[in-house]
């Protein structure tokens, strides 16, 4: 969206009726100011929100960013406190035998119920611990006054925090502007991103945390560090275990394929920001990251060479062949869909077949099939912050060749709100159909209904673009312009603790061996199930790993007259907030 004079937002005389899935709540309460500019790109003055006019009583439904997080759950790697502890945490007491909480959890939505907000985790919860000794935080916009009040007030003047980002020209107004706010903090560092490719973004979000008792944790989300998005967009992150020196870590825990993996990975990534980040490194590198059970995806900007399949989509195909995947539907579930070409020369000869990659046959002899979620005009104008939430949205169209885009992308078009425009049997909902969404997620599933079944899983900062996962290769060699960050989980990681898909192999390979005599000891140990949970980071039974959705199942397709949110558009029917959206008439 281009630089606007004035806000696009505008408010007729009367207020709408409040219709369709609005009316699902009970009541909201009054959203507060959007007063600041938001991501990318920024809009400016975003009036407040007016109170809901309709006839429902209106209550206080915001939630307390203090969720309890049990400090000794936190030591132990688990972090949940929805009472079914994670069997795999010494001492667990559970009914069930390795049943493991979702790897991702959604983030608080500050205007729905607690119960929507069942097991997810708050930016308070991540960073106002007293015993944090140091912060790094990777962004693409940073508020650092926000950022700083959510510190614990005991420690929020003398911690040392580092804030990452991509401002690399010394007269960027947003890089003047960090500096002027990093002025008010004695504690306060800033570091501007190695960037090679002038059209790239810093748009990695992560958080590294240490503690003054020797221990680190690495989050990796989807979330500006600006107080609009950790409040009713929808959002994830994954969390580390807290992670001890490995001189101190258990001796069973001193070894792991995956976690070694992994820290090689992310130090990998660390280290290509040069010497912005070696003490980073240096205070990353003694700790042991045995209990991790997930796998980096990164990118960063420059010219890579395909054999070595280290970043972006190369990474990513590489990872995926080494997982027995077979489910028929692949789904995108995106932010942003940039401008990839008039035709399709990226879409589905580059990034489809690396999404589809796996150690198996391919489905019934046929490729997956794709499908990308983005919200409809109508999501956005019914969601919690109404056209607001647009201003983190982005589709490009406008152009010719934009809507020659669109062609070819609009049949693989679903809503972010599965059944709330209409009776659809069998819907299993997220519980976020009122928060647009600014997570990113990437999944492979097999199975129909309630037996559907994840088989791999990626939350990552990077949307559907070739600056983000890399362009097609040439001769070899394959252009990368943006710094991107994710996690990648699948059923097999939980199994012994091996990785990359390679953990029923050797199980099969052991089992051969035996002879058939079925000796203790070398039997196969179960395996696991990735399945989608709703409204909690738990599901029964045994043997499963539950991951957490942030959209309704089964999804929906755009309907005839449903259209892609652009934030280049004119929209003329008023959100629930009273507000209209017309762009063409901000200059």
């Amino acid at each position: 969206m281009p630089q606007h004079t004035h806000s696009p937002l505008t408010t007729p005389e009367r207020s709408p009726d409040h219709s369709n899935k609005r009316q699902r709540l009970d009541a909201v309460s009054e959203l507060p100011s959007v007063a600041r500019s938001v991501s990318p790109p920024p809009v400016s003055s975003l009036p407040a929100a007016p109170s809901p006019t309709s006839s429902h009583t209106v209550v206080d439904l915001t939630v307390s960013d203090d969720d309890g997080e049990d400090e000794a759950a936190a030591l132990n790697g688990s972090g949940f406190t929805n009472g079914l502890p994670d069997s795999s945490a010494e001492g667990a007491d559970s009914p069930y035998t390795r049943n493991h909480a979702s790897p991702f959890r959604l983030t608080t939505i500050r205007n729905l119920p607690p119960s929507e907000n069942a097991d997810t985790v708050s930016i308070t919860t991540l960073l106002s611990s007293p015993l944090l000794s140091k912060i790094w935080i990777f962004n693409f916009c940073h508020d650092i006054e926000w950022t700083m009040s959510q510190l614990d007030p005991d420690i929020a003047e003398t911690v040392p925090v580092t804030f990452v980002h991509g401002h690399w020209k010394r007269d960027d107004p947003a890089r003047l502007l960090l500096e002027q706010e990093a002025k008010q903090y004695s504690n306060v560092k800033l570091a501007a991103a190695y960037m090679p490719e002038p059209f790239g973004t810093h748009h990695t979000k992560m958080l590294v945390l240490f503690r003054r008792d020797d221990l680190a944790r690495v989050v990796i989300h989807t979330a500006n560090m600006l107080a609009f998005d950790w409040g009713n967009m929808t959002q994830a992150a994954w969390l580390s275990p807290w992670l001890p020196r490995a001189d101190a870590a258990a001796p069973a825990a001193k070894s792991s394929p995956v976690g070694e993996a992994f820290k090689t990975d992310l130090l990998a990534y660390l280290r290509f920001y040069s010497t912005r980040t070696a003490p980073l490194v240096a205070a990353l590198q003694p700790h042991s990251f045995a209990a991790v059970r997930a796998i980096f995806i990164g990118s960063v900007p420059g010219r890579h060479k395909l054999s070595d399949a280290a970043w972006g989509w190369p990474k990513l195909r590489r990872t995926l062949s080494k997982i027995p995947s077979a489910g028929s539907l692949i789904v995108a579930q995106v932010s942003s869909v940039a401008t990839l070409g008039q035709s399709d020369t990226w879409l589905s000869p580059v990034l489809l077949p690396a999404l589809a990659a796996s150690r198996s046959p391919t489905f019934s002899g046929r490729a997956p099939r794709l499908a990308l979620v983005y919200p409809a005009v109508r999501e956005v104008r019914d969601s919690l912050n109404g056209y607001a939430s647009g201003t983190s949205l982005h589709f490009r169209r406008g152009t010719p060749a934009q809507e020659k885009q669109l062609a070819y992308v609009r049949p693989l078009l679903h809503r972010w709100s599965g059944g709330a425009f209409g009776a659809v049997d069998g819907v299993r909902e997220a519980g976020r159909n009122l928060a647009a969404p600014h997570i990113k997620t990437y999944m492979r599933m097999k199975g129909e209904g309630k037996e559907v079944e994840v088989e791999w899983a990626l939350l990552s900062s990077a949307n559907i673009s070739t600056q983000a996962w890399g362009a097609a290769a040439k001769e070899g060699v394959y252009r990368v312009c943006s710094y991107e960050a994710g996690v990648l989980v699948h059923p097999g990681l939980w199994e012994d603790g091996e990785g990359e898909g390679e953990v029923r192999a050797r199980a099969q390979e052991r089992a051969a061996g035996d002879g058939g005599d079925g000796a203790e000891g070398k039997q196969e140990k179960p395996k696991m199930t990735m399945k989608p949970s709703f409204k909690s980071d738990r599901l029964p039974g045994d043997n499963i790993v539950a991951l957490r959705m942030p959209y309704d199942l089964p999804l929906s397709r755009y309907a005839s007259d449903d259209q892609p949110w652009w934030s280049g558009g004119s929209y003329g029917e008023a959100d629930w907030l009273g507000q209209k959206w017309n762009e063409k008439d901000s200059g």
